[in-house]
């Protein structure tokens, strides 16, 4: 009988307190923070090497960055990032997020559809709770609980532990344990999906309800969803926020001027579609700036794009 252990086993034994980063609640952290705020949607910011940060209350965001840097964050929604070699960040409640960056770093999030990434030489991920997924770059160590629901409580029934290897675990992907197995998935606006196939920066992803989606994303990191690839694109159209050096050009496309448009005045994609799509414009159009300022009066920010366009 083999007894040797895998390479995943022996960096397991190596970081095990990763999985108690996940499970003591954090006390160590807010012990020796230097920064601590506490109150719903508070926020906490340190920097420097061997800076500490920590966040208590719903909504709560916390960062560190430094070399040896720590930080936690606690509540539902909350956020906890860290940076620097060796650096630690742990979040705690619902859909929390944590991420960390360095050689040697760790992460920890624990509650349903929380989120833990990695990135860094022998980095690690950990994620505890129903839904809860990890992402690491090559050579990472991911690990992830599985829970069922039964009788409208989630129970936990296993886990796993694997290194991002490229091939049964892709860098920079999420992943659940579902059936004792690994799943990838798609978390694109807050939307669980599956992912069935992906090529490029296109996914071809399944919900709970059966339904196929396809998820499309930009150079920029922004997605959208869509019943067809065009239906993605065109939706990605109204998200994008463009970049520009703040002076309006004198005439632009109509899919131009909606990210342009968006970016002055902070008007939200859902609205910018509705009038879009009530007035009929054509987005392939090339528009003058005037033109814009005479189509969007009455809408949100519209005063402010006309300010705008006057210099």
């Amino acid at each position: 009988m083999n007894n040797e252990k895998t390479q995943a086993e022996l960096v397991i034994d190596g970081m095990a307190d990763v999985f108690a980063l996940a499970t003591t609640g954090f006390e160590e952290f807010y012990k020796n923070a230097e920064k601590k705020k506490s109150g719903d949607r508070s926020t906490s910011a340190s920097s420097g090497d061997r800076s500490t940060s920590a966040s208590s209350g719903d909504y709560s965001k916390s960062a560190s960055s430094g070399d040896s840097s720590t930080s936690a964050s606690s509540g539902y929604g909350s956020k906890s990032a860290s940076s620097g070699d060796y650096s630690k960040s742990a979040s705690s409640g619902y859909g929390s997020k944590s991420a960390s960056s360095g050689d040697y770093s760790k992460s920890a999030s624990s509650g349903n559809g929380s989120t833990s990434a990695s990135s860094g030489n022998f980095s690690a991920a950990s994620a505890l709770g129903y839904r809860a997924a990890v992402s690491g770059d090559i050579g990472n160590l991911l690990m992830a609980s599985e829970y069922v629901v039964e009788n409208e409580k989630y129970k936990p029934v296993g886990g796993k532990a694997d290194l991002v290897d490229g091939k049964k675990l892709k860098p920079n992907c999420w992943y659940i344990v579902e059936d004792g197995k690994w799943v990838e998935v798609d978390l694109s606006d807050g939307v669980f999906t599956r992912v069935i196939s992906a090529k490029g920066n296109v996914k071809k992803v399944k919900a709970d309800n059966g339904d196929v989606l396809y998820v499309v994303r930009d150079e920029n990191g922004t997605t959208a969803h869509g019943k067809t690839i065009k239906e993605a694109r065109e939706s990605l159209v109204y998200k994008h926020v463009a970049k520009f050096d703040g002076e309006l050009p004198k005439e632009a496309t109509g899919a131009e001027w909606i990210g342009i448009y968006r970016a002055v005045t902070g008007a939200c994609a859902s609205g910018v579609k509705m009038f879009v799509e009530a007035a009929g414009h054509d987005l392939s159009k090339t528009y003058t700036v005037a033109q814009i300022v005479e189509m969007t009066q009455g809408q949100y920010g519209a005063e402010k794009f006309a300010q705008k366009a006057k210099g």
